[in-house]
């Protein structure tokens, strides 16, 4: 009788493990999603709170620094030798709510809505999208290119894991203070680690690359979606929601099997108990 007890606990815990390994990647992302959604939502009420001179003071001067700005300047991929990001000038920028955070990013095409962090440190690129320092900011204009980059394949987040399920014509979209500026997908582009001359400037363009590793767990090469500015329309934009995430329903329904195994076997336990009376 103990011997089978101990091989049942055994076993239950055997089944706990591979639970455990099994669902921490999913479980993981709906945490870093709803982690990112209360972000998201504190951002919005920083923007909702600002006054009307405010926004336009801070939008300005983010606008100005493009006009400026003549040449992007990539220091190195961002990917290779993941280093603290180092605040500068630049971090002052769009940084509304003091936490790095200039707005966000929602790509209805692969289900995600992430917060857009200044730079592209380990710390940022491991729950957001981070933007290349270096590059235009994130609020348009002629002759701007702002690079996104994002991880692809984390345990923890699913961030930019399915951005090569983009197309050409697909719409991607950038939530920056009280705007929404929209972007049409026009060329997809994979090239090695240093090869930067597709995230230059190019004159008369409103250009947004997103920018994350390939092949999928290999990440010898950097897989490019560059998006070119198009006019906003507000049914073009989707709900992003993460019910929509098969994975999510896989773990529902999981659960509810589990749950169901339980009730059945707690139920042959006491008929058993009871037989033997």
């Amino acid at each position: 009788m103990k011997k089978d007890k101990l091989i049942n606990i055994f076993i239950a815990l055997m089944i706990f493990v591979g639970l455990s390994v099994m669902f921490y990647p999913v479980v993981s992302d709906m945490w870093n999603t709803y982690r990112n959604s209360l972000l998201i939502s504190s951002h919005k009420k920083d923007v909702n709170d600002l006054s009307k001179k405010q926004t336009e003071q801070i939008w300005n001067e983010a606008v100005n620094y493009n006009k400026n700005h003549k040449e992007n300047f990539i220091k190195e991929d961002v990917f290779t030798n993941l280093k603290k990001h180092t605040k500068s000038k630049y971090d002052s920028y769009l940084n509304i709510s003091k936490n790095g955070v200039m707005g966000t990013i929602v790509i209805p095409k692969i289900n995600v809505e992430i917060p857009i962090y200044h730079g592209t440190g380990e710390k940022e690129l491991q729950t957001g999208v981070g933007h290349m320092e270096g590059t235009s900011l994130p609020v348009g204009g002629t002759s701007s290119h702002c690079v996104l980059s994002a991880h692809r394949g984390l345990p923890s987040a699913k961030l930019f894991t399915d951005l090569d399920k983009m197309k050409k014509g697909d719409l991607f979209f950038l939530h920056i203070l009280d705007k929404t500026l929209a972007y049409k997908v026009e060329d997809i582009f994979t090239v090695k680690p240093n090869e930067t001359d597709k995230l230059s400037l190019i004159k008369g363009k409103d250009y947004v690359t997103l920018l994350t590793c390939t092949p999928y767990a290999v990440n010898t090469h950097r897989l490019l979606v560059r998006g070119v500015r198009t006019a906003y329309k507000q049914n073009q934009e989707q709900n992003v929601s993460i019910l929509k995430d098969y994975r999510v329903w896989i773990l529902i329904g999981t659960i509810v099997a589990l749950i169901i195994v339980n009730v059945f076997m707690v139920i042959k336990n006491k008929k058993k108990k009871r037989s033997k009376k």
